[in-house]
């Protein structure tokens, strides 16, 4: 299997291939990581809010670019996904975006639909699991 990325101290994490039902919403080590490296609890909760701030309109640009058939907005939409997911340890939601953009480049619109219904729950599901992180002790 092709390495997709590796996170906390080199170690794999997301595999291209692997079932996305195998891997955590959220990787508590990565965020971990995340929080190390921005050496400041208050940057490290705006920066965790803001992405959760910032899902639904990365949805709906996905959307929107799938319903118009506008290939490099939707491109584009899901690159940011995949990106953003995976600085945040979001590795199922990593993981779905690059079986999304794998489907749009074989043309298999059918389940890119599907995989964007499963994209929406796995958003929801992981900004809900990082608003918790929010809540937790600082």
């Amino acid at each position: 299997m092709t390495e997709l990325a590796e996170r906390g101290g080199g170690r794999e994490v997301a595999v291209a291939g692997q079932e996305h039902d195998d891997l955590p919403l959220v990787a508590h080590d990565i965020l971990e990581v995340l929080r190390e490296e921005l050496a400041d609890s208050g940057l490290y909760r705006r920066y965790v809010d803001q992405y959760v701030a910032m899902w639904p309109g990365r949805h709906r640009r996905l959307v929107s670019a799938l319903n118009t058939e506008d290939h490099e907005a939707f491109r584009d939409a899901v690159l940011s996904v995949k990106t953003s997911a995976g600085m945040l340890g979001a590795l199922r939601l990593e993981q779905l975006a690059l079986e999304m953009e794998d489907a749009v480049r074989k043309q298999r619109m059918e389940r890119v639909r599907t995989l964007l219904t499963e994209l929406e729950i796995c958003g929801q599901l992981t900004t809900e699991q990082l608003r918790d992180e929010l809540a937790g002790p600082a």
